[in-house]
């Protein structure tokens, strides 16, 4: 028996590559919706930029305190490394914390700004008849919101 697609199993799955430009164009979306996707698309651009430079500074300042964190554990254990004082350990330590609770914050703001795109698959700008369009040309894939989004804004030129 050969394996069930991926909506009948439930588990999710990349789909080939140009999947969803078919899908986009099987929504029949007009000039203002096309239009309407491009503006939300360079909203959730913009807002991803920041949010991907920050977390870059965040991964940097948390492996910089995990570093530390491990200089003293490998000293600790009689290997090669510096002893950190308690006062330099606790500030480390309270330093990774807060690195490690601003990247949760951060990988939050990234799922906001992507159920944002969502959204708009839900929203008026596309009539249920085009949503409709959407998941049906979709299968056996579960409808992408933002893949078919971006799709959708490179639509008429």
């Amino acid at each position: 028996m050969p394996p069930l697609p991926p909506v009948d199993t439930g588990r999710l799955q990349e789909p080939p590559e140009g999947h969803w430009r078919p899908v986009a164009l099987a929504m029949r979306a007009t000039s203002a919706q096309v239009a309407a996707c491009r503006a939300a698309l360079a909203l959730y651009r913009e807002r991803m930029e920041v949010v991907m430079a920050e977390r870059g500074r965040l991964t940097e300042r948390l492996a910089d305190s995990m570093a530390a964190l491990g200089l003293e554990q490998e000293a600790e254990g009689g290997g090669r490394g510096r002893l950190l004082s308690t006062q330099q350990l606790e500030r480390t330590s309270v330093e990774a914390a807060a690195a490690a609770a601003e990247l949760d914050a951060n990988v939050a703001a990234e799922g906001r700004a992507t159920k944002i795109a969502k959204d708009l698959l839900s929203s008026d700008m596309f009539t249920a008849l085009q949503c409709a369009r959407g998941s049906m040309a979709s299968y056996p894939y579960f409808p992408d919101a933002l893949a078919i989004i971006t799709e959708v804004a490179k639509l008429g030129g």
